[in-house]
């Protein structure tokens, strides 16, 4: 009886340690960064975000500053472990990722040796935003392709 209770406890003390290393690695290593844009065009709550190709997290709200020259700040939380280490001079830009108007944002994490510290900004002179394919297709039609 005194082994039967010793393995229950043995199996309850491995089952909390468990539990309590799978709910502490749930944030290991989220963090949440603003990217500053001239053009958030296509951008969605939700959207993924990318850093060096790899997607690493998705883009939360998108809000403009500014009164002489509006910008589009948008939030982006990386969700996966290891992938949060966007430096100073890190490059983002807007991408297309599909023909049906989905675009994400995909940011390169530099060579800085100073960090992006958590919930920090890449600046709009490190930012780029692609043309959208609707609007470079527009250029075909007439009268745009008879003025071309």
């Amino acid at each position: 009886m005194k082994r039967a209770w010793a393995i229950a406890a043995a199996v309850a003390v491995c089952v909390l340690v468990a539990l309590g290393i799978g709910a502490r690695g749930d944030d290991d290593g989220a963090k949440t960064y603003e990217i500053v844009l001239d053009n958030a065009f296509g951008l969605t709550q939700g959207g993924d975000f990318k850093i060096a190709g790899v997607r690493a997290g998705e883009t939360g709200d998108v809000h403009l500053e500014g009164q002489a020259r509006p910008l589009a700040v948008v939030d982006a939380k990386v969700t996966k472990a290891g992938l949060a280490d966007l430096r100073a001079d890190a490059r983002c830009e807007v991408r297309p990722q599909s023909f049906i108007g989905e675009y994400f944002i995909d940011c390169q994490p530099g060579t800085s040796r100073r960090r992006i510290p958590d919930g920090g900004r890449v600046p709009v002179a490190q930012t780029s935003s692609t043309i959208p394919l609707d609007l470079v297709n527009n250029i075909l039609r007439r009268p745009f392709r008879d003025r071309l």
